[in-house]
């Protein structure tokens, strides 16, 4: 007859759970990191209009200096509050990384980074007219970020938990 007794220390279950916890959680930091930086890069200087010399009659055709639908907005002020101020955090209730950009308000409480990734209104003011109400189209800069990092997380967890 075979007998087997487990021994008081065998098996510690605390330190396994707090080991998966330093793993997951450095993990996803590590994912969210990627996230991060991915979205910073999509983020492109706006180029400067320049104007062109031109022949008499000719028409001036200047390129645009804003992102077409669809595509991740441009920077268009190097000021300290700008669309490259994505940050991430640990949210450990959760267990989860959120990142996002940092939230800044416009006149009217619109908010910008929201406005650009799901499309909406937002106001604009001119000095002849006044507010005025614009729609602006869907310009994401988050989700595709989000889309080409993912490939990655998978090898993140990847021998993740040490004892």
């Amino acid at each position: 007859m075979i007998s087997i007794r487990a021994g008081k220390g065998f098996f510690n279950r605390q330190k396994l759970d707090a080991a998966v916890e330093r793993g997951v959680r450095k993990s996803l930091m590590q994912a969210g990191s990627f996230v991060r930086i991915t979205a910073r890069r999509l983020i492109k200087p706006a180029p400067k209009l320049v104007g062109r010399k031109r022949k008499p009659g000719q028409l001036r055709h200047a390129k645009s200096n804003t992102s077409r639908p669809g595509q991740p907005p441009r920077l268009h002020t190097r000021a300290v509050q700008n669309l490259r101020m994505i940050r991430f955090a640990w949210e450990p209730r959760g267990r989860m990384v959120i990142v996002g950009p940092q939230l800044f308000k416009m006149d009217g409480g619109v908010r910008i980074p929201q406005v650009l990734e799901h499309g909406g209104r937002s106001f604009i003011k001119r000095k002849w007219l006044g507010r005025k109400s614009i729609r602006v189209k869907k310009r994401p800069f988050m989700a595709p970020a989000l889309k080409a990092e993912m490939p990655k997380f998978p090898n993140l967890f990847a021998n993740s938990v040490k004892a």
